[in-house]
């Protein structure tokens, strides 16, 4: 069995592009995704102010000032399009009665939509809600009927501390930054090494092999092994790079991290074996698993704020495995414990083991989709 192993990794390893993809970009991924998100740049942000009272001016005006902000303008209803495409990089509605709900004590509406998840927009979200909050506390303390708004605006513009927004010095990079590309990566990286059974078939290899002293098992047993070995290189190369380079976790037993990416892994690994078993054709498969992976990962929202998509979408999205991973990541960086992300990991592994027995099933009883070229 150990033969087995070794003479698949000398294979793989002669393969430009796998090493590519197994080995260099993920290195290359997390790095630059990094360096995007917490560059020492002007952030562009679009306001969409619906309020016409004098405290929603106000908001968007300290919107404005804010250092290493751009304020732009939003010339596309659809703005979505113009997010994904980083016109801007945040919108920001004001709600329609956000001077009147002040006033009255009422609860106010600010939204936030953006496409990554970088420091930088974190810390706008943070500030703003702590203005609105001071605004809320001056509208509680002052009688704005008898003072008048000018009073409320005064004083809050006396009262305001001074943000320096994007400081590269104090804003370590996030986990969050590249965690949904890393995660793609394990699937390509996957079916990039799940492809070798069908070569094996092909050239008769694998009926080779079985006339010896291997039984059908061992062989399995030893190429499931090896293909997990190799879809976790990247996810040991990401914690390692976050660990050494400080990234910003958002929990303090960071193990944990490697562990989801672990299990990742051995769903990516799981499932391409399950498509490799009905599908014996190459190209097909490679075709049908990128089909299949990409639309899966991006309504789990590995490559733009999950928050931004429709609800109907979302619904969808969370009923998707990449989404449990990465809703235990944002649980453990919500301060919750390892008990709260059982269920999220006991689902990837009930999954993972339900393909592992789909593929057995399909293989024993030859049921194949597409049939290999002669």
């Amino acid at each position: 069995m150990i033969n087995i192993m070794k003479t698949v990794a000398k294979i793989l390893l002669k393969r430009k592009s796998f090493l590519i993809t197994t080995f260099i970009l993920p290195i290359i991924l997390i790095f630059a995704l990094a360096g995007l998100n917490s560059g020492n740049s002007t952030l562009n942000v679009a306001v969409i102010n619906k309020d016409s009272g004098e405290l929603g001016k106000e908001l968007e005006e300290k919107i404005s000032n804010l250092q290493g902000v751009t304020k732009v303008e939003i010339n596309n209803e659809n703005y979505i399009q113009d997010l994904i495409y980083h016109q801007f990089e945040m919108v920001i509605t004001i709600d329609k009665n956000f001077t009147d709900s002040l006033i009255k004590g009422d609860k106010t509406q600010v939204t936030y939509e953006t496409i990554s998840k970088s420091d930088s927009e974190a810390f706008i979200k943070s500030v703003l809600n702590s203005e609105v909050s001071a605004m809320a506390k001056l509208c509680n303390n002052i009688d704005v009927k008898a003072e008048g708004i000018d009073k409320v605006i005064k004083t809050f513009r006396e009262s305001q501390p001074q943000y320096e927004v994007l400081n590269k010095k104090n804003i370590k990079p996030s986990i969050t930054s590249s965690l949904g590309m890393v995660f793609y990566l394990l699937f390509l990286t996957a079916a990039g090494s799940c492809s070798f059974l069908l070569e094996d078939e092909r050239e008769g290899t694998k009926d080779r092999i079985l006339m010896g002293n291997i039984s059908e098992k061992q062989y399995y047993v030893a190429q499931c092994a090896i293909f997990f070995i190799f879809t976790a290189v990247p996810s040991i190369e990401y914690y390692a790079i976050c660990k050494i380079y400080d990234y910003e976790f958002g929990f303090d037993n960071t193990i944990l991290l490697l562990m989801l990416a672990l299990l990742m892994s051995l769903l990516a690994v799981t499932f391409s074996i399950m498509i490799a078993s009905i599908i014996k054709n190459k190209s097909v498969f490679n075709l049908i698993n990128s089909a299949l992976t990409v639309p899966i990962f991006m309504l789990s929202g590995a490559f733009w704020d999950f928050e931004m998509m429709s609800n109907g979408l979302q619904r969808i999205g969370n009923a998707l495995p990449p989404r449990w991973i990465f809703m235990a990541v944002r649980s453990l960086q919500a301060g919750n414990g390892i008990q709260v992300i059982l269920p999220m990991v006991s689902g990837i592994l009930a999954l993972s083991v339900l393909f592992l027995l789909l593929s057995v099933f399909f293989t024993r009883n030859k049921m194949v989709l597409v049939k290999q070229n002669d």
